[in-house]
This record gives structure tokens, C-alpha cells and sequence, in this order.
């Protein structure tokens, strides 16, 4: 992976946290977690977050959804709807909105 797009997965994961969400590590290109406990091991600090990321440059990001992941999910979703909370423009610029709520919609 690039210096350019780790630097860009470290960017969203910061801005996930800054946010208010719970983000951990997970598998380059996949949704595996990286660290031993998974989930568990989530943070929601900017030093967290730049720990693993230093740890793990080329790690994709998971996000925690409290154990409710239809209601998490469509909060995320409303937020994006109402501006709440936004992509960093690097990640938006590569998809389009309706792309990322339709992966982040439950199947129905």
C-alpha cells in the first residue's frame, strides 16, 4: 500500500474516532480484525488510533457498532444523510455517496 493511502486510512480512522466511534484495526482489504481481541481491542483516542496505525499502516478500518448493528448502521447513515459526519474527502472522492449507504445498509 502507499504512503499516500495509509496515510488516508490513518486520516478516516482519526476522524472515525474524533466522531465519536469506536474503530479497530482489521486485515488490508478485508474485515478480519488484526488484533487479538478484535472488536475489543477498539479505541476511540487520536493516540489509539495513531498507535495502531503505526503498528499496522496498511490495516483497513473496523468500526464498532455497540452491539447493535442495524440501529448503528442507520445512525451512521442519517448522519451522512444530515451532514453530521462526512467521509474524508479522499475515501468520498472514490466512492459515491449511495455506494457507501447501500455497503453500510442491511441486507433485506
Amino acid at each position: 500500500m502507499s504512503a499516500n493511502n495509509t496515510n488516508t486510512m490513518l486520516q478516516a480512522a482519526l476522524s472515525y474516532a474524533e466522531k465519536g466511534f469506536k474503530v479497530f484495526p482489521v486485515k488490508p482489504r478485508g474485515k478480519n480484525p488484526i488484533t487479538t481481541h478484535g472488536l475489543k481491542d477498539c479505541t476511540q483516542t487520536q493516540l489509539g488510533v495513531k498507535e495502531y496505525w503505526a503498528k499496522y499502516p496498511d490495516a483497513n478500518i473496523g468500526i464498532v457498532t455497540n452491539g447493535d448493528k442495524l440501529r448503528s448502521l442507520k445512525e451512521l447513515i442519517d448522519m451522512m444523510d444530515t451532514g453530521e459526519f462526512a467521509l474524508p474527502s479522499e475515501i468520498a472522492a472514490k466512492s459515491a455517496p449511495e455506494e457507501i449507504k447501500k455497503t453500510l445498509s442491511p441486507a433485506e
